[in-house]
């Protein structure tokens, strides 16, 4: 049976040379991470979306295969293209992961560019600075790995953290003019110093921060008074749990959903794709019927106490004082 809810998106970037000895620590962060949107949303199924570059791309796919989420491969390129990137034990590990991926999707080459022009240079560079902008833009929560320093690295964690919460314009992106901040959405640091030394880590590794749209960050990951006077981070997390609320009824009226179906079931399980979005629309549809049939009771109750408050209002103005009078 296919699963009409629709899931949490969570997108994992961040540096490609975390310090071996740091593994463990930057492990236990991205479950800390997950589980905390879990709580958020408990009746949701997580998505984890991920580049699956070496370093913290991977690390963050194994977790989530770990805590048995859904893996999204979303690729800055066609897949023959991108695995140049990778060669010996990382190519195999790369290829491995994307088998266990559910969902594998290659971002398109951008106009004016080709299969030749984007194996090196500028042209590649704007291919991993459109990844930064897709998962940017798609997901309800960023999870950075990151070491706080920020610079114009094409594609990198600076770079779409400054995206995420400021709009800054990136070569793969189609914004333009000035910065324009994105749809509220949590965006979770774990702290990742470098192997290659540079920039001086203010946090030790795997420890958990909430970036804020106005360049702080929480002293710790919590949705607690600090972080909720913060309006975007409020809002934020409505807007997830909103989304929750509405998965929550997708599953206590499943049965429903299946009494209105869009298309034929047969349909449905031939095309792996259209059949999870179908089914959402049929639960959508039927939650709304649901909810219309709850309005119409509810509605005509009122009607019916208003006639009943109408009439006995009636039977006292005009009744009951000429019967008084009588019996007197």
């Amino acid at each position: 049976m296919i699963d009409a809810r629709i899931p949490v998106l969570v997108a994992v970037a961040g540096h490609r040379d975390p310090r071996p000895e740091d593994e463990a620590a930057l492990r236990a962060g991205l479950r800390r991470a997950f589980a905390e949107v879990a709580r958020i949303a408990p009746h949701s199924p997580l998505f984890v979306l991920s580049g699956l570059a070496e370093g913290a791309d991977r690390l963050g796919a194994e977790v989530a295969l770990e805590m048995k989420l859904g893996l999204a491969a979303v690729l800055p390129m066609p897949r023959a293209d991108y695995a140049t990137d990778f060669a010996g034990a990382s190519r195999a590990a790369f290829d491995a992961l994307i088998e266990r991926a559910s969902q594998v999707v290659e971002l398109p080459i951008l106009p004016g560019q080709d299969r030749e022009t984007i194996c090196a240079g500028a042209a590649r560079d704007a291919q991993y600075d459109a990844l930064a902008v897709h998962l940017a833009e798609t997901a309800h929560v960023v999870v950075a790995l990151w070491d706080g320093v920020r610079n114009e690295k094409p594609g990198g964690t600076g770079r779409l953290v400054d995206y995420r919460l400021a709009g800054k314009s990136l070569a793969g992106g189609a914004r333009s003019g000035p910065p324009v901040p994105l749809h509220p959405g949590l965006t979770i640091r774990v702290a990742m110093p470098r192997a290659s030394g540079t920039g001086a880590p203010d946090l030790a590794a795997g420890e958990l921060r909430l970036l804020k749209r106005s360049g702080r960050q929480t002293d710790q990951l919590a949705f607690g008074p600090e972080a909720d006077a913060d309006a975007d981070v409020a809002l934020s997390r409505r807007l997830i749990e909103n989304h929750d609320r509405y998965n929550a009824d997708v599953a206590a009226f499943g049965p429903i959903a299946r009494k209105y179906p869009l298309l034929d079931a047969a349909i449905l399980a031939d095309d792996r794709a259209l059949g999870p979005l179908a089914a959402r629309y049929d639960a959508a549809d039927a939650l709304a019927v649901k909810y219309r049939d709850w309005s119409h009771r509810w509605l005509k109750g009122f009607i019916a106490l208003a006639l009943v408050a109408f009439a006995c209002f009636e039977v006292f103005a005009h009744f009951v004082p000429s019967l008084w009078i009588l019996a007197g």
